[in-house]
């Protein structure tokens, strides 16, 4: 049994030192002053009854209240918290922690809103990057949102892009020169460069999108790793990852096509997870018996 305890041990420490892998950056950096931009300055229109303007307003607030903090690359994921650190803090969140909270925000106002998460091999050593669509009743569609970039792509016919159009547009595009030519590029934050363009919409393009649906913020998981992660001490949080780890998997669509997405799973990831959930729990008692043998045993 002592082998199965290490082995537990051992999977411990590699769920809480792989949650956030850094980012290494690339060589060169360069700005964009040269491609189309779009500077709204009635971001602020918060009576505006339009969808799009509501959002900007939303996420204008957002990037207002991240103005002059540092960064940090996680705090939580529950929004209500997300929201008290923001406002009072002297630090903010990552691009997830920014999706979270114009989700939480988007919905209070009566928008219908998803997080997005751009994924995976992205051949930096990142996971990716995390964005928002919310649903445009003026133009029937999903619309994307880069909340922590503070950005939104548009056709040139201004009509806003969705997240399936613009890694599709990436897809399609030889560079990232050419990609920005072929959209009109709206900024809430004006330090955006050609290099962060690149890294988080054409090259993890590449990848399928993923869209992260309302009900996993609400499971019974993520409830339980709230309450650890919320704690003021180093050791909880990271118990709290990793019982969100363990017990909140999550299931996710793989958009192959806008308008017929297919449910997928990471079937080898989420299979050992379930197992070895089902072996803690059996193993309970037996770990129990074994801590009390250890400690009060008579030698």
């Amino acid at each position: 049994m002592r082998f199965f305890y290490l082995l537990f041990l051992i999977y411990f420490l590699f769920i809480i030192t792989n949650h956030h892998r850094l980012r290494s950056s690339l060589n060169y950096v360069k700005t964009i002053n040269d491609y189309r931009l779009v500077y709204d300055e009635d971001v602020k229109l918060a009576s505006s009854r339009e969808t799009i303007k509501k959002a900007l307003t939303i996420a204008y607030y957002i990037f207002e209240l991240k103005q002059n903090k540092k960064g940090k690359t996680w705090i939580t994921e529950n929004p209500i918290k997300i929201y008290e650190i923001y406002r009072n803090e002297n630090f903010v969140g990552s691009c997830y922690n920014d999706a979270i909270l114009f989700n939480f925000l988007a919905k209070n106002v009566n928008i219908n809103s998803r997080i997005i998460e751009l994924a995976g091999n992205d051949g930096l050593g990142g996971k990716g990057h995390t964005i928002n669509e919310f649903y445009s009743d003026e133009y029937k569609k999903w619309v994307m949102i880069d909340v922590s970039l503070g950005i939104m792509f548009f056709d040139f016919n201004k009509v806003p892009l969705s997240a399936y159009e613009v890694r599709k547009l990436a897809l399609s595009s030889k560079n990232v020169d050419e990609f920005l030519h072929n959209v009109i590029l709206l900024k809430l934050n004006g330090n955006v460069s050609k290099n962060t363009i690149y890294r988080y919409y054409f090259y993890n393009s590449k990848e399928f999108l993923i869209i992260e649906d309302d009900f996993i913020a609400k499971s019974y998981g993520r409830k339980i790793a709230y309450f650890f992660e919320d704690m003021n001490c180093e050791f909880c949080v990271k118990f709290g990852r990793f019982l969100r780890s363990l017990f909140s998997p999550i299931f996710r669509i793989r958009i192959q096509d806008e308008y017929s997405p297919k449910i997928y799973y990471r079937i080898y990831f989420w299979t050992f997870q379930f197992l070895f959930s089902i072996f803690v729990f059996i193993n309970i008692y037996h770990f129990s018996k074994f801590i009390k043998n250890f400690f009060f045993s008579n030698k």
